[in-house]
């Protein structure tokens, strides 16, 4: 099962930040300034193809940057609609017509925008056993002209970091011991009995050392 990391939301959305830890913490400072958006560059999501005869388990590639749907006018959704839940995506005109120009989506058929709509997004989320993977469906096209991807905060930095995020699964799970991540350097994992990781333990995270602060099932 999946370890959760817990986003708090009270800062707004700045982008393209400089990385280094003075610059960070200068606009963690600036109380104008509510949210900074460390994720500046591309990367790569599985869409799945339909299945034919000839070739199952299809996949291709979706290379774009994310940017959160709250930030995104509903005016500018050209098809469909916008992302209401963490488990959405809009994908820009920019990106979607590069897409229904590869001869992977054309030979099954994927030639115009509305055939997007069809298809889902996988991602892969990390646990403390097993990785799983987490389905996106596309919900609308947007035009922006930004070669982006929207999607809500959540589910941003899942695609980011490879880790559950406690608000996305929280109707699904109970905790049983400790509590919620309060800080970026914590994390909640599955209560196995098989394989106990208690409390306070530190575990390596997709190259990022967190301590377990709570239990769930």
């Amino acid at each position: 099962m999946q370890p959760f990391r817990n986003i708090q939301k009270n800062r707004k959305l700045i982008v393209g930040v400089g990385n280094a830890l003075i610059d960070i913490l200068a606009y963690e400072e600036d109380a104008s300034i509510n949210y900074l958006n460390l994720i500046t560059s591309s990367n790569g999501l599985s869409i799945t193809l339909p299945a034919v005869y000839q070739a199952r388990d299809v996949n291709n590639n979706l290379s774009s940057n994310p940017a959160i749907s709250d930030y995104i006018d509903d005016n500018a959704i050209m098809l469909g609609r916008n992302v209401e839940d963490y488990d959405e995506v809009v994908i820009d005109y920019t990106v979607a017509k590069t897409l229904i120009g590869q001869s992977s989506m054309q030979n099954l058929g994927i030639t115009t925008l509305e055939d997007l709509l069809n298809l889902d997004i996988v991602i892969s989320l990390s646990g403390v056993t097993e990785d799983f993977e987490y389905v996106l469906k596309i919900v609308g096209i947007s035009d922006t002209d930004n070669p982006v991807y929207y999607v809500k905060e959540e589910t941003m930095y899942m695609i980011e970091t490879g880790v559950a995020v406690y608000e996305v699964f929280e109707d699904s799970i109970t905790i049983t011991e400790g509590i919620l991540p309060d800080g970026v350097a914590f994390i909640m994992v599955f209560d196995d009995p098989l394989l106990p990781v208690p409390v306070g333990t530190e575990l390596l995270e997709v190259d990022t050392l967190f301590t377990v602060s709570g239990l769930y099932e």
